[in-house]
């Protein structure tokens, strides 16, 4: 069984990279509910094309190349210093 991405949390991801792969989803009244993740875009929009309701769409994917993990979003978030604000909250603590 694929473990769950909560299950790589702090482990050595060596053997695991992101990449772009296409997701294959069915839109259904409930929400999206996510198919398969295909390697190559054509073959996932013919995959697509077999049901109404299925979508197909590019996503970044944490893979091991046998199970991926869709990742939310593309764009960077700076990681604050966590030291930093105990820090502040600290002196903020003692000031007041």
């Amino acid at each position: 069984m694929a473990p769950n991405l909560y299950d790589l949390v702090n482990k050595d991801l060596r053997g695991y990279k992101i990449t772009t792969m296409t997701e294959v989803y069915d839109e259904l009244d409930e929400g999206e509910v996510t198919i398969f993740l295909f390697r190559d875009k054509h073959i996932a929009l013919a995959y697509a094309d077999t049901k109404s309701t299925y979508r197909a769409e590019e996503v970044l994917v944490l893979t091991d190349g046998k199970v991926g993990y869709i990742l939310p979003s593309p764009d960077p978030i700076m990681l604050h210093e966590d030291e930093a604000e105990l820090l502040e909250f600290q002196k903020k603590q003692i000031l007041h």
